[in-house]
């Protein structure tokens, strides 16, 4: 399993668990309420807005770059 399907699952796992939809756990991780459903449907994401995720979530995810084709570039 990719490292960003991972992150996915994660997330939605949460949600189910919390009771609370992705949106809400975008918003909480990384300000962004659309952040999860953008990563769903295939945009990449800044390494440090997977490690908010990643905060929020509980979880740990090892970092594979080309799966997640991150973009460290933009602050």
């Amino acid at each position: 399993m990719s490292t960003k399907q991972q992150l996915i699952d994660s997330a939605k796992a949460y949600c189910s668990n919390q009771n609370i939809s992705l949106s809400t756990l975008g918003k909480a991780a990384v300000n962004d309420g659309k952040a999860i459903t953008r990563l769903i449907k295939g945009a990449d994401i800044q390494s440090k807005n997977m490690d908010e995720i990643c905060k929020v979530i509980g979880v740990e995810i090892t970092l594979q770059k080309k799966s997640l084709n991150l973009d460290s570039s933009h602050g």
